[in-house]
């Protein structure tokens, strides 16, 4: 849930929050292997918000 957050708070501008929800998704997601080896695109976008 964290990850649409992030989503929908950058798509409206809301830089702060896209960061502070990235945060939280990746903290939880960069350590479930199977999401990391099949959904690289996705955690770097992650990565890319949480900055």
């Amino acid at each position: 849930m964290q990850e649409e957050l992030a989503e929908c708070c950058a798509r409206l501008g809301d830089i702060g929050h896209a960061r502070d929800s990235a945060r939280q998704a990746l903290a939880v997601l960069e350590h479930d292997q199977v999401f990391v080896d099949s959904q690289p695109h996705r955690l770097a976008r992650l990565r890319e918000l949480a900055r």
